[in-house]
């Protein structure tokens, strides 16, 4: 059994402090400007952890382990008013706050008759309010009112499952899958580029992937060692959807064509042709071949 409990600090990035050194606001340019802070205090996490593991028979290890993070002066800005024209800008202060906590189970077999392998699940939860330092001076632009409470975080996903199973008949050879299982990330729902509820308040569609990796290694004039391997990322190719369309949750469509003219003619493409977004998705399947050579 362990336990660990810490309180540590990190100085904010030299960009929060020496952004628009000039201190240069634009008059009549609205809201459009940050300023650095030179007054900026270092973020503060206060951590908990308290773990068990216990080993079951000769070869099977069980070990469980809980967390709790909680982060103060998180960067943040705050809108001032100048006081010559008037006009509104941001400054970066340590305002925001979040926490994070987590629960994660894992259970791994030694190698024996060849077979060894591992699997873990993790249910966290990421609260804050706000995820960018720039949340506040971004609502104050749109004239959104900022969170008074603390809500999902970007990187916040609940579930997550990995697992390795590996087999190795020889010294010289073996063939690994790595499994990995990620609920969807949150996001914010919008439609005709208005949001429509508080922030992050709907989740993506999960992830899934499974990756194999194998290997032989053989000996030629018993002076030179050759190693051959085969890697295949994303092994049945799917396609996870990374980054979707805020009116629909989804990277397959949007409702933009419900609410959006369409042009046709020469040097315009159509709608259905610029919501082809290869880049909403995870990489193909990739199979890499490679070999290594050297001195046995």
């Amino acid at each position: 059994m362990h336990f660990s409990y810490g309180h540590f600090f990190q100085n904010p990035s030299f960009s929060y402090i020496y952004d628009n050194p000039e201190f240069e606001v634009p008059a009549g340019s609205g809201i459009n400007s940050t300023m650095g802070n030179a007054d900026m205090e270092p973020q503060r996490t206060t951590q908990y952890e308290v773990g068990f593991s216990q080993q079951i028979g000769q070869d099977i290890g069980i070990e469980i382990t809980g967390y709790f993070k909680d982060i103060r002066n998180l960067n943040s800005t705050k809108i001032l008013k100048s006081f010559v024209a008037g006009d509104r800008y941001g400054q970066y202060v340590n305002k925001d706050h979040a926490n994070s906590r987590g629960i994660t189970l894992a259970l791994s077999k030694r190698p024996l008759q060849n077979f060894s392998g591992n699997i873990d699940y993790t249910f966290s939860i990421s609260e804050g309010n706000a995820s960018d330092p720039t949340a506040a001076f971004y609502d104050e632009q749109s004239s959104i009112e900022p969170e008074k409470m603390l809500v999902p975080l970007d990187w916040d996903q609940r579930h997550t499952l990995n697992g390795t199973m590996t087999y190795q008949p020889t010294n010289n050879s073996g063939i690994s899958f790595i499994v990995n299982y990620g609920s969807g990330f949150p996001y914010t729902t919008q439609f005709v580029g208005i949001r429509t509820s508080f922030e992050n308040n709907a989740l993506k569609p999960s992830t899934f992937n499974v990756a194999l990796r194998s290997f032989y290694n053989f000996v030629v004039m018993n002076k030179y060692l050759i190693s051959a391997h085969i890697n295949v990322y994303n092994l049945f190719d799917i396609r996870n959807e990374l980054t979707v369309y805020s009116d629909t949750g989804r990277a397959t469509y949007s409702l933009v064509r419900t609410y959006t003219p369409q042009y046709t003619g020469p040097g315009f493409n159509s709608l259905d042709e610029y919501q082809v977004r290869p880049d909403y998705y995870s990489a193909p399947r990739q199979i890499k071949i490679g070999f290594s050579l050297s001195l046995k």
